[in-house]
Parts: C-alpha cells; sequence; structure tokens
C-alpha cells in the first residue's frame, strides 16, 4: 500500500508511527489508495470531457461546461456524445445530399 500511495514516508518509518497501531496504518493507506483511484478517475472524464467539445463545439468551453456539471460528470460525457452522434449524422446527411445533386447534375442534359 505505501508504493501505491506514496505518502511521503517509507514504510519502516510509517510502522514505527503506527506501532501498536497497524490496523489504523492499513486503513488510511486504504482511504489514501482509494481518493488517489478517484482523482484519476476524475483526469479521464476531465480528458474525455475536453476531447468531446472540441469535437461538437457547443458554445461553451470545457472548463464552463464542467464547472456547471461539477458532480455530474457522466451526464455531461453522454450529452456531449449524443451531440457528436447528431453532428456526424447530420454531415453525413448533407454529404450524400450533396452527392445526389451532382448526380442529378451530371444526369440532366
Amino acid at each position: 500500500l505505501v508504493d501505491e500511495t506514496n505518502p511521503g514516508k517509507s514504510a519502516e518509518e510509517l510502522m514505527n508511527m503506527y506501532e501498536g497501531k497497524e490496523d489504523e496504518l492499513i486503513k488510511n493507506l486504504t482511504k489514501m489508495k482509494s481518493k488517489n483511484l478517484g482523482t484519476s478517475a476524475k483526469a479521464s472524464k476531465q480528458a474525455s470531457i475536453r476531447s468531446l467539445v472540441d469535437e461538437t463545439n457547443p458554445g461553451k468551453s470545457a472548463e464552463e461546461l464542467m464547472n456547471m456539471y461539477e458532480g455530474k460528470e457522466d451526464e455531461l460525457i453522454k450529452n456531449l456524445t449524443k451531440m457528436k452522434s447528431k453532428n456526424l449524422g447530420t454531415s453525413a446527411k448533407a454529404s450524400k445530399q450533396a452527392s445526389i445533386r451532382s448526380l442529378v447534375d451530371e444526369t440532366n442534359p
């Protein structure tokens, strides 16, 4: 746990400090580990949000959206993903329409 949490002290130092209270040390290190995992998950979500904002251009910055959706990042990601899908569908439709117009122009004498 000490290697995973990097608490700033060696395992030996911590064991000496918590001598007789090893269960408390394990509990504290476990809390630190879960907090570190939560931080990396949050960073991953923020990176996803930034990427989706770049792709969808929703009219607000990623920072503004993350502030608005603080604690509801999953909902924001879901909404931005829907927006991305809709934008892809719109651009595909526009591309098809352009192809149809081109073909009609080519076939009309």
